[in-house]
């Protein structure tokens, strides 16, 4: 794998690009955009790929790279993880190059297109659906100059509305297209990665919370279309003859197709790669109803080594929520058989839902001990995360129903404890077995950032007489963007202990906070504001002329002020609804104040009596600042 290392500049005509991960590195190809590529490139136009997670790029390393570089498309692929880079990605190139043509792809994009487009006017068009026949009749009216707004399968804004094309049929048979191109090959061979080959697409399941096939129910064709096993065995011969793989991902939503007909085609595959001669191993994705011993006896025997499987959960009345086909009993005979003939298997479940009680839950993690006590050495089930639960993509079922119920935004905060860098935070927070909690921390910020919460998540940093200038592990933080919500307090200890703050340690103190405002006001004048609660305290406490007098845990005494300039009772509530009293711009909302009046202003009770969880709606019309005492009118963000 090379590690951010920038090509020279280049002219092409399509310029795909795949956004940084959660992950800063990937071994694992885009199959998607190298599909495009391939295609592209077979209709007579260019095509560079770039592979941020792959070659260890940011996206700031991927602006420079458009910066100095000629494209007439830039394609964008997006899940839900590299949204947010793709964004930035594109507003880059449309003040970078003016006349390109910026497409977005993939499932969190063709899922999502209405709300982006509104939202994100420097995007021309979104594919609905596969990108192959698309971008490549794309690249062909742009070259012809002539109207790409009929073609099928886009999305687009004109006359102040957005445009869904007519449907574009799916690609079938799955034979048809070119080989991808598999331009990333060597820098994954370079990180022990493996190659990436799709043999099927879609899935015949019906779960709830599926993306997948929300995306292919945005074109015309059948829910499951696969490869023929000749064109399969072609490719896994070519990649091994010609590149050099000895391991590949088979990276089928499910590799097995529906009925007697999925299996006798892996029936007729299994044999034929084996017979090839080729020493070869591979893993898959499959459903827990169609693992058959005898089909996986001779799949072990083709170069099976391990098999990914998704059972969700070991309580029937969840699997019935999510409209799982497979039983408790079926999962459990997968596991057995897999275990049986020696194949490594890798379990991922859905343990939370909304409607989960404290039986189901119980149930659940009685699986996962059992399962942990006896496979301690395998990489077998998924880390148990803030991330498993039932998330409500765009599209999904699962959304209908959460939007239905109102639970379109999850209503609660999530605090995590990070004081810096790795070396800093390891040295004062390390787990039972004496290693660091870094590692783990950052991972679960990193799956708590897909939750519908982020605007609720702070990051809560401490310092000691040990970390006294602690600027830098506040701007580490920021930068890391967890969140954009930051706390970093002192902590309060015993004088004897060595680690209290002293008398003399004061002025310290007070240059690290210097330093940090000084950063706080940057940031916010160049648009790139974070919340810092102990500043946005502070401005509330001038602002009145008034001490504090108590102080809680949830922050009730003052208001909350997000990154976005609005009110909230508490830092603990930030961006709840029933929270929310107003803004920078409109002032405190009428009917939201009085709890916040009754604690901060004239000093009552505050938790017990506090109003911001009674169900309250949001007023309509707010009441202007100046009705609270000592407020400037506006605001002076600069000031601020």
């Amino acid at each position: 794998m090379v590690q951010r290392t920038l090509p020279d500049p280049f002219a092409t005509d399509l310029l795909l690009v795949f956004p940084p991960f959660q992950r800063l590195f990937v071994s694992l190809e885009n199959v998607g955009i190298e599909y495009i590529s391939a295609s592209a490139r077979a209709r007579g136009s260019d095509a560079c790929i770039i592979n941020a997670g792959l070659h260890g790029l940011m996206v700031d390393d991927i602006i420079r790279i458009i910066q100095r570089s000629r494209f007439k498309v830039l394609a964008l692929s997006t899940l839900h993880w590299t949204m947010e880079g793709g964004l930035r990605i594109a507003k880059a190139a449309r003040s970078l190059h003016r006349e390109c043509h910026i497409i977005l792809g993939g499932l969190e994009a063709s899922l999502n297109a209405k709300a982006i487009l509104r939202n994100y006017p420097y995007i021309d068009s979104i594919g609905t659906g596969e990108g192959e026949l698309v971008v490549s009749e794309l690249l062909g009216c742009l070259a012809k100059g002539s109207h790409w707004r009929n073609l099928a399968g886009l999305t687009y804004c004109g006359n102040d509305s957005v445009i869904f094309t007519k449907k574009r049929p799916l690609i079938d048979p799955l034979d048809s297209p070119p080989f991808p191109a598999r331009d990333d090959l060597a820098a994954v061979k370079d990180g022990s990665g493996s190659a990436a080959l799709s043999s099927s697409r879609g899935c015949h399941g019906r779960c709830v919370f599926c993306s997948v096939r929300a995306l292919y129910a945005r074109s015309d064709g059948p829910c499951w279309r696969s490869r023929s096993p000749g064109s399969v065995v072609s490719e896994i011969l070519q990649l091994h003859e010609n590149e050099g793989v000895r391991l590949l991902a088979m990276i089928d939503e499910t590799v097995i197709g529906p009925g007697e007909k999925g299996i006798a085609r892996m029936r007729d595959i299994a044999p034929r790669i084996r017979e090839a001669g080729k020493t070869m191993s591979f893993f898959m994705t499959v459903r827990a109803e169609q693992v058959e011993i005898g089909l996986f006896r001779e799949l072990k025997k083709a170069g099976l080594k391990k098999v990914e499987i998704g059972i969700e959960s070991m309580v029937e009345a969840q699997l019935r929520r999510y409209q799982k086909s497979a039983s408790k009993a079926d999962n459990l005979q997968a596991l057995a058989i897999l275990e049986e003939l020696g194949i490594l298997t890798e379990v991922f479940m859905i343990p939370f839902d909304p409607f989960l009680t404290s039986t189901e839950l119980k149930q659940n993690l009685s699986f996962y001990r059992r399962r942990l006590k006896v496979h301690t050495l395998r990489y077998d089930v998924a880390p148990l995360t803030i991330g498993d639960y039932l998330y409500p993509y765009p599209g999904t079922e699962a959304r209908e129903i959460y939007e239905k119920q109102g639970w379109d935004e999850l209503g609660f905060s999530l605090s995590v404890s990070l004081d810096g860098p790795p070396k800093f935070h390891d040295r004062f927070r390390p787990l039972a077995s004496g290693e660091g909690s870094y590692g783990l921390t950052a991972r679960s910020l990193k799956a708590a950032a897909c939750f519908p919460t982020r605007g609720r998540m702070t990051v809560r940093g401490t310092f000691t007489r040990k970390g006294i200038h602690f600027f830098l592990n506040v701007k580490y933080l920021v930068e890391q963007d967890f969140t954009r919500n930051i706390s970093y307090e002192p902590v309060f200890l015993p004088s004897a202990n060595s680690l209290s703050i002293r008398w003399q340690n004061l002025p310290a103190v007070k240059q690290a906070y210097t330093d940090t405002a000084k950063y706080y006001v940057k940031r916010l004048q160049t648009g790139r504001a974070f919340c810092f609660w102990d500043f946005d305290d502070a401005v509330l406490q001038l602002l009145q002329k008034r001490p504090r007098l108590v102080r809680c845990g949830s922050g009730v005494t003052s208001v909350a002020i997000t990154a976005e300039g609005n009110f909230f009772g508490c830092h603990m509530s930030t961006s709840l609804k029933n929270a929310w009293i107003g803004s920078l711009d409109r002032g405190f909302a009428i009917n939201r104040k009085s709890a916040w009046e009754n604690v901060y202003l004239h000093w009552k009770p505050g938790c017990s009596q506090c109003g911001f969880g009674n169900g309250m709606e949001v007023a309509a019309t707010p009441i202007p600042l100046p009705t609270i005492p000592s407020f400037p009118t506006p605001i002076d963000r600069s000031a601020h």
